[in-house]
């Protein structure tokens, strides 16, 4: 997951999206990842219920930039849902 295939990986393996960045906080749901990168979030996965954020029920199998602005201090995971959290509010 992250790197483009659905190959089953044994070790763990660099996440080459985020290769320079600073990676701020990771969360995992059942079959989905967030990943607060450079005070943006991304997410990658299964995306079948809407739980990446990007307004489509699509999976995303690398990466992917959720539109929604910068300075989010957490992410959390469910199995079908994200939520993150900023400073003053919460979405």
């Amino acid at each position: 997951l992250g790197h483009n295939c659905l190959a089953e990986q044994t070790t763990p393996k660099m996440v080459e999206a985020f290769r320079g960045m600073k990676v701020q906080q990771v969360a995992l749901g059942v079959g989905h990842t967030a990943v607060i990168c450079d005070d943006r979030l991304y997410t990658f996965g299964c995306g079948e219920d809407g739980q990446l954020g990007h307004g489509d029920r699509v999976s995303h199998f690398f990466p992917k930039c959720v539109d929604i602005g910068r300075g989010m201090t957490k992410v959390a995971c469910g199995q079908l849902h994200t939520i993150i959290m900023w400073p003053t509010q919460v979405l």
